[in-house]
């Protein structure tokens, strides 16, 4: 099986059967609704890899092809600070699941104590994340929570 083989069912997996625990871990599902957290992050990602600037109402979009029927409203209200933790999980669970889905024991790595890899990316979040996702802050007072995976050994 090639890489992109094993990425794929593995994600499978973090997209649905993971998602749903990890929902009910964190919170985000607390009873069986309509939208379940397999649902809400699929909802969010396909979505956003088709357009990454949907709106809420393009997003019940991609939630209808995916036989979630709900409204704007009722998603919009679906964005909670539960719903960050669980995310959080999820991105948390999606990168560890890529990483271990092909470990490559290159010769050269061994004459290091470790990898580091940066990201500079940054992503400007509201104020009221700023107590779950910390960031690097900026010159003003108000929207300066930014997140980015900085180094991850």
């Amino acid at each position: 099986m090639d890489i992109l083989s094993k990425i794929t069912d593995a994600m499978q997996v973090v997209l649905s059967e993971t998602a749903d625990a990890i929902a009910r871990k964190t919170g985000f599902i607390k009873r069986q609704r309509k939208l379940s957290g397999s649902d809400f992050v699929q909802t969010l990602v396909f979505g956003w890899l088709d357009n990454p600037d949907s709106t809420i109402e393009e997003l019940t979009q991609t939630a209808a092809i995916l036989d979630v029927y709900i409204t704007p409203q009722g998603l919009d209200k679906r964005f909670t600070p539960d719903a960050a933790r669980f995310l959080q999980g999820i991105l948390e669970t999606a990168v560890s699941t890529v990483i271990a889905a092909e470990p490559v024991a290159i010769p050269i790595l061994h004459r290091f104590n470790g990898v580091f890899i940066q990201d500079g990316s940054t992503v400007r979040l509201p104020d009221t994340l700023a107590v779950i996702w910390s960031g690097c802050g900026g010159s003003s007072p108000k929207n300066t929570s930014f997140w980015g995976l900085g180094g991850i050994p």
